[in-house]
C-alpha cells in the first residue's frame, strides 16, 4: 500500500528537527498509535535508528485518538492541547506518560520551524479556524 512509505517519508520530513535533536528518543522501542475517528484511519509511529516508521497495523504501547479537526486544532495551534484532552476530543489510552510526551511535543512544535509544505496548509487552517470562531462570538 502507497499510504505506508508515503506517510513515513511526510512525516520524517515534517520532524526531521526535532528527530535530529533527539527530542523523539522517548520513542526508540515504543510504538504510538494515532487514530483519527471519524475517517477511522491509525497508523503505528516508532523510531528505530533515527527514522520515524509508520505502520498500518501493529500493537502499541499508547494510542492517541480523535477526530482531525481536533488533529488540526492542535497541531496549528488553535487550540491548548489539555483543552482538547479535558473536552475528551483527544483521547489518550495505554502508555499515558508516553502519549503525553507526544502530545507535548505536538504542542511544542512551531509552526515556522516545520518545512513549508507543512506549515503553509497549518497557517492556513488557523486562519479558517480564527474566522469560525470569530463568526461564532
Amino acid at each position: 500500500m502507497v499510504q505506508q512509505p508515503c506517510a513515513g517519508r511526510l512525516l520524517n520530513l515534517a520532524l526531521h528537527q526535532p528527530v535530529d535533536e533527539g527530542e523523539l528518543d522517548f520513542l526508540a522501542g515504543k510504538v504510538i498509535r494515532i487514530t483519527l475517528t471519524d475517517i477511522p484511519q491509525s497508523w503505528f509511529i516508532s523510531l528505530r535508528d533515527n527514522h520515524l516508521q509508520v505502520h498500518l497495523c501493529g500493537k502499541e504501547d499508547a494510542c492517541i485518538s480523535g477526530e482531525l479537526q481536533s488533529f488540526l486544532a492542535l497541531a496549528s495551534q488553535q487550540v491548548d492541547p489539555d483543552t482538547l484532552f479535558f473536552q475528551r476530543k483527544l483521547c489518550i489510552s495505554g502508555d499515558t506518560e508516553l502519549g503525553l510526551y507526544v502530545k507535548n511535543l505536538l504542542d511544542s512544535l512551531e509552526l515556522d520551524s516545520l518545512p513549508v509544505l507543512f506549515a503553509r496548509p497549518l497557517q492556513y487552517y488557523a486562519r479558517l479556524f480564527d474566522a469560525k470562531e470569530q463568526s461564532h462570538a
